[in-house]
């Protein structure tokens, strides 16, 4: 007897898990943020201020695929941040987000913008788009 092809399962590789830091001063969004990104299938580390960042981005053991990164955390510009953070992990992509409106966002080195309050789908949808396009600053001459 030769095996069938129907009964041999397919060898799958595991889903590829991307990792998310989720920065912001307030616990609650750290929460819903962390609870909505995931159930969809991401790995999310937490950080409420600007030492738990740089000591999540050490102590990865690979760099974060996203950043989301609150605008306001509490003393902090999170925008004074991003220059730090291209450096520390420069294939990071940063999407910011903020109740302040996306104009706070222009000229920023952000690779997109999410406001306050957020959906879980609008969420969803701002990291897949901040995931998907071309690193920020991609089309600069150095």
């Amino acid at each position: 007897m030769t095996p069938s092809n129907a009964s041999t399962p397919a060898l799958q590789q595991p889903p590829i898990t991307r990792s998310l830091l989720v920065i912001d001063d307030e616990p609650v969004i750290r929460t819903i943020a962390r609870t909505c990104l995931s159930t969809a299938g991401f790995a999310v580390v937490e950080a409420g201020d600007e030492v738990g960042a740089y000591a999540a981005i050490q102590n990865a053991a690979n760099p974060f695929d996203l950043i989301l990164l609150d605008l306001t955390l509490g003393e902090t510009r999170g925008a004074d941040l991003i220059p730090n953070f291209r450096r520390q992990s420069p294939t990071t992509r940063i999407l910011v987000f903020s109740g302040l409106g996306a104009e706070e966002v222009e000229g920023l080195d952000a690779d997109g913008f999410l406001g306050k309050p957020f959906t879980k789908a609008s969420l969803l949808v701002a990291v897949s788009q901040a995931l998907t396009k071309l690193p920020a600053g991609s089309d600069r001459k150095g």
